[in-house]
C-alpha cells in the first residue's frame, strides 16, 4: 500500500474528470454516474447494517458511549481559507509595513458583520488573529457531550453548539428508518445526476417520434384526477416537515438563465419551488372538494410568510434578492399566494401576498435588466395585476405601472445595434424583405430574445395585460412594437422563430429553433393568444395559425415538463381549443396528454431534462407538480387558469358557486 501511487486530482474534488490509475502507466478517466449502482449499494449496505445494530449502538455501554468524552477538532472555517491568507501575508509587500500585515489579517473580520448585532462567535476572532500572526492555522476543539466551545479560545463559549454533537448522532440511529434510507438514496442519486446533467442519458424505449396519437383514447376526467392525486401523494410523501410546521423539498432546481440543474433545497418562488407546488396541491383539493392537502400546502407557504412577519430585514432582503419577476421572484410569489387563497379560501394569503407587492419598490424596479416574464418587469406586471383584480387597490395597479415605465424606457430599435448576428440580419423575413422594423429588450445585456419565457412574447402579452386594465395606448403601442419584432425575425423554412440564446445557437453559427412554453413557437402562440382578446390583427391572427400548425406538427418528444416539454406543448393547445372554440385542438390535446401518462406508467415515470424517470422532481415548472396542474385543467378547462400564462383570476361570483 505505501508504494501505490497517489493517483492525480483533475478538475477539483470529486470532478468529473478526475482519473484513477493502478500504475504508473495506466490513467483512466472515471466518472460515479457510472458507478451510481455500486455506490448506493454499498451505502445501503452500511445503513442497514447501522439500523440492524442500532440497539447495541445506542447501550449505556456500546462503543458510541467511550466516545462522548474524547476530543474532538471543530472546523471553524475552511482551512483553504487560512491558507490562502498565510500564502498573501508571505508576500514582502505585506511584511515591509505592520498596518499592511494586521489589515490583511483583518479579512477575517468579514464574516463577523454581515449580522447588526455582535455574534455568539466573536470571541473566535482574536483567537484566529493570534494564530495567524503566528503564521498557524487556528485551532479550534471541544468534547462531544457538551454543547460549549472551550478549546483554543481565551475562555470557554457556552452553549455554543445548538446540541452536543454526541447527541446528535444518538437521534441520528434512532431516526434511522426504510423511509429514512430511501430519501437518502434518492439524495445521493441525484447529486451524482446533477454532475452529469449536460450529458444526454439513456432514452425510454418507446420512440415518441414515431407516435400516432390518432390511435389513443383520452383519459376521462376521473382518470386524469386520478392521476393528478397519485402525483400529489408521491410529492406528499417526500416532504420534509421542521418542527416549526413548515415544509420543504429536495430535488433539482433550474436555473433558467443557466440552463441547468442543481440539487438543493427548492426556493419559495412558482417556477422551481414551494410556491409552485403549493398551487398545484391547493387546486387538486378545489377540484375534488376536499382537505387532504391543506395542511401540506400552508406548511409549504409557511416559510415565506416567516419571512414577511419577521421584523429582521435581512429576512425580507432574502426575498428581494430573488428579483421581481413571475417565475422565480416576487411577481411569483405574489401570483401563487393569490390563486392558492383562491383555492383554499384562506384570505390571509392574499393579505400576504399584499405585503410582497409592497416590496417591489420603485427602486427594486429601477434595478432590473432581466425586463422578462421569468426574472423581470413584466413578470412583475402579471403577478402584481392579478392581485389588482382581487384586491382593486390603486397602489398594487401604480407599482405595475412603474414597471411598464421601466420597461418602455428600455425598449430599444432591434436593429441599430449589435444585438443580432448578421447573418440572421441578412435573411429576409416572411414577406422576404430584410427586417427592419420593430423594437425590443436585450435581457441581461444581452441579445433581444424571442419567446415566452426570457423573450419579446412574453413582455409583449404583460404590456398588452396592462393596456387592458390602464387603457394606456403607450402600452399598446410597445406590445405591437415587439411583437413585429419577432415577425421580422420569423424564419418561414423553420415555420418558427428562432431561440437566439447563445446556448442554442448551431455549430454553424446560425439561431437554433425550438417548439415549447419557453422558446419557440408553443409559447410564441400562447403569448399571442392570451392578448387575442386585446388587441388583435391580422398579422397576430397570422402569427396563432402558424404557431399552432408548428405545434400540432411537433411530435411528442421524451421531455414530458411545462417549461419546455410536452405538457407545455399540451397547454397552448387547449388554449388554442378555448380561445378559438377548436374542439379539435382540445381533442388533440387530450389524446397527447393520454400517451404521455401512459408512457410515463410504462417506463416508471416523467421524462425530464436529462434526467432518468427514477428521479424526484417535484417542482412547477420543471417537474410533477406542474403536470399535474396540467392534468387538472385537462380536467376542467373552465375552472382552472392557465398558469403558463399567469392568466387572470377566475371571478369570485364564479368560485363562491362553485364551492356552495
Amino acid at each position: 500500500a505505501e508504494n501505490t501511487p497517489v493517483p492525480p486530482r483533475v478538475g477539483g474534488l470529486g470532478g468529473l474528470n478526475d482519473r484513477y490509475s493502478l500504475s504508473s502507466e495506466e490513467v483512466i478517466p472515471l466518472s460515479p454516474n457510472d458507478y451510481i449502482h455500486e455506490i448506493v449499494s454499498g451505502f445501503e449496505q452500511m445503513y442497514r447494517f447501522l439500523m440492524a445494530r442500532r440497539e447495541v449502538l445506542l447501550a449505556a455501554n456500546g462503543p458510541l458511549a467511550g466516545m462522548s468524552r474524547k476530543r474532538v477538532r471543530f472546523i471553524f472555517r475552511p482551512t483553504r481559507i487560512y491558507g490562502a491568507i498565510l500564502q498573501k501575508l508571505s508576500d514582502p509587500k505585506y511584511l515591509r509595513d505592520g498596518v499592511d500585515y494586521s489589515i490583511e489579517i483583518d479579512i477575517l473580520s468579514r464574516a463577523y458583520t454581515v449580522t447588526p448585532e455582535k455574534p455568539a462567535a466573536w470571541p473566535i476572532l482574536q483567537a484566529e488573529r493570534q494564530a495567524m500572526e503566528q503564521l498557524d492555522i487556528p485551532y479550534f476543539a471541544a468534547y462531544p457531550h457538551r454543547d460549549e466551545l472551550p478549546i483554543g479560545v481565551e475562555a470557554p463559549i457556552g452553549q455554543y453548539f445548538q446540541e452536543p454533537s454526541y447527541i446528535q448522532v444518538l437521534n441520528q440511529l434512532q431516526r434511522l428508518s426504510e423511509m429514512d434510507l430511501a430519501q437518502q438514496i434518492e439524495l445521493i442519486k441525484g447529486s451524482i445526476y446533477a454532475r452529469v446533467m449536460r450529458t444526454p442519458l439513456t432514452q425510454p424505449s418507446v420512440s415518441a417520434s414515431r407516435v400516432d396519437v390518432s390511435t389513443i383514447t383520452p383519459l376521462s376526467r376521473e382518470e386524469l384526477v386520478k392521476e393528478a392525486t397519485r402525483l400529489a401523494e408521491e410529492i406528499q410523501e417526500r416532504a420534509i416537515w421542521g418542527t416549526d410546521g413548515s415544509v420543504k423539498w429536495i430535488s433539482f432546481g433550474y436555473i433558467p438563465n443557466a440552463a441547468r440543474f442543481q440539487l438543493m433545497p427548492l426556493p419559495e418562488d412558482l417556477y422551481n419551488g414551494n410556491g409552485g407546488i403549493a398551487l398545484f396541491l391547493a387546486a387538486l383539493d378545489f377540484v375534488r372538494g376536499t382537505n387532504q392537502f391543506r395542511e401540506l400546502v400552508l406548511g409549504a407557504v409557511q416559510p415565506i410568510r416567516q419571512l414577511l412577519h419577521c421584523s429582521d430585514p435581512d429576512s425580507t432582503r432574502s426575498l428581494v434578492r430573488q428579483g421581481i419577476g413571475a417565475g422565480t421572484g416576487l411577481g411569483s410569489i405574489i401570483y401563487a399566494l393569490v390563486r392558492i387563497s383562491q383555492f383554499l379560501g384562506e384570505g390571509t394569503l392574499l393579505d400576504d401576498a399584499q405585503r410582497v407587492a409592497a416590496l417591489i419598490t420603485p427602486n427594486l424596479i429601477a434595478a432590473d435588466e432581466q425586463f422578462d416574464t421569468i426574472g423581470g418587469a413584466a413578470g412583475a406586471i402579471l403577478g402584481l395585476l392579478a392581485l389588482y383584480e382581487q384586491t382593486g387597490k390603486f397602489g398594487i395597479l401604480e407599482r405595475a405601472v412603474d414597471c411598464g415605465h421601466h420597461l418602455l424606457a428600455h425598449q430599444c430599435d432591434a436593429f441599430r445595434g449589435p444585438t443580432l448576428s448578421q447573418s440572421l440580419l441578412n435573411r429576409p423575413n416572411a414577406k422576404g424583405q430584410t427586417p427592419k422594423s420593430g423594437r425590443a429588450w436585450q435581457i441581461l445585456g444581452q441579445r433581444l430574445y424571442t419567446g415566452f419565457s426570457h423573450g419579446a412574447a412574453g413582455i409583449a402579452y404583460a404590456l398588452l395585460r396592462l393596456y387592458a386594465v390602464t387603457y394606456d395606448n403607450v402600452y399598446l403601442e410597445a406590445a405591437d412594437e415587439a411583437i413585429a419584432y419577432e415577425r421580422s425575425v420569423f424564419s418561414p423554412a423553420a415555420a418558427n422563430w428562432p431561440d437566439l440564446r447563445q446556448i442554442a445557437q448551431q455549430p454553424n453559427g446560425q439561431p437554433g429553433f425550438m417548439v415549447s412554453w419557453c422558446h419557440g413557437a408553443a409559447g410564441i402562440g400562447l403569448a399571442r393568444l392570451g392578448g387575442l382578446s386585446i388587441w388583435q390583427t391580422d398579422d397576430i391572427v397570422q402569427d396563432v395559425d402558424i404557431a399552432l400548425q408548428t405545434t400540432q406538427r411537433y411530435p411528442l418528444e421524451d421531455v414530458d415538463c411545462l417549461c419546455c416539454g410536452n405538457f407545455g406543448r399540451i397547454e397552448m393547445l387547449l388554449v388554442g381549443a378555448e380561445t378559438l372554440a377548436r374542439p379539435d385542438l382540445a381533442e388533440m390535446a387530450a389524446t397527447k396528454a393520454a400517451w404521455v401518462v401512459h408512457r410515463a406508467a410504462a417506463v416508471g415515470g416523467y421524462q425530464f431534462l436529462n434526467l432518468p424517470s427514477s428521479v424526484f422532481s417535484p417542482s412547477f415548472f420543471q417537474g410533477t407538480a406542474g403536470i399535474g396542474y396540467e392534468l387538472l385543467r385537462l380536467a376542467y378547462p373552465q375552472l382552472l387558469p392557465s398558469v403558463l400564462l399567469l392568466a387572470k383570476c377566475i371571478a369570485k361570483s364564479f368560485l363562491l358557486s362553485i364551492s356552495t
